[in-house]
């Protein structure tokens, strides 16, 4: 037995970015933005992850972060079919923000 409990949309304050090349003196941060799964396979809870995409300025555009989001969502999208959920189990879920 399967099923997928949740999925969500994190986005995450990159907290040691590397921003040697930036110079000094910058007021914003970096991001990463992922989703995330979390299914019971046979009675066990296991999370699974997009890649996610990291480095992005904090102060980006919301557009562009809503694309990242959505992009993150098709990616796990592909790795659940890829475990076997179809695309009917997928779609009831509702994604959290």
């Amino acid at each position: 037995m399967k099923q997928i409990l949740r999925i969500k949309v994190v986005r995450e304050i990159d907290e040691f970015p590397d921003t040697s090349l930036l110079g000094t003196g910058e007021t914003w941060g970096l991001m990463g933005i992922h989703a995330d799964a979390e299914i019971v396979v046979n009675t066990v809870l296991q999370r699974v992850t997009s890649g996610g995409l990291w480095g992005i300025d904090t102060d980006s555009d919301d557009s562009y972060l809503d694309m990242v989001e959505a992009e993150e969502l098709d990616t796990l999208t592909v790795i659940l079919k890829e475990l076997g959920f179809a695309e009917s189990e997928i779609g009831k879920v509702e994604v959290e923000k």
